[in-house]
């Protein structure tokens, strides 16, 4: 059993950390970090923890499928193959010409939404409020999804 100071610094005083460095961790460091985290506190302790380490570009990528909102204010977004795409009678079309079709995709009036509307929802779920929301995708799509499936 662990000590109380290794309790205190794991579960009672941890907080989040919120700045992150910009180059790789070993796989030593991750395993190291996951047989230390897989006995903690999960939400409302009903559920194990559950960790997916993403080391490469191509990982992080295979998660987008599991994402949920509409057109977000992103690169995805705000890229030249995608006005292209979407205005081929343009030459050279940019945001603006392409805003009206990304736009016609949502039910509200927004062509897209911002990058905090979909931190505001995350928040949400990780909120106490949030405590009885389980097993849903929770759409972000400003009316995307009732489109398409009206």
């Amino acid at each position: 059993m662990a000590d109380e100071a290794c309790l205190d610094l794991i579960f009672r005083n941890a907080r989040t950390h919120n700045a992150w460095l910009d180059k790789p961790i070993g796989d030593d460091t991750l395993r190291q970090l996951y047989d230390t985290m897989k006995w903690g506190p999960t939400s409302a302790n009903a559920n194990p923890a559950r960790f997916v380490f993403l080391r490469t570009k191509q990982a992080k990528e295979r998660l987008r499928p599991c994402l949920a909102p509409g057109n977000v204010e992103t690169p995805m977004i705000r890229n030249d193959f995608l006005y292209r795409k979407v205005r081929p009678d343009l030459e050279n079309p940019t945001f603006e010409d392409a805003k009206a079709f990304i736009g016609m995709l949502h039910v509200q009036p927004d062509p897209v939404l911002q990058p905090e509307e979909v931190s505001a929802a995350i928040m949400y779920l990780c909120s106490e409020e949030a405590r009885h929301v389980t097993g849903a995708v929770l759409d972000i799509s400003a009316g995307a999804t009732a489109r398409a499936n009206a």
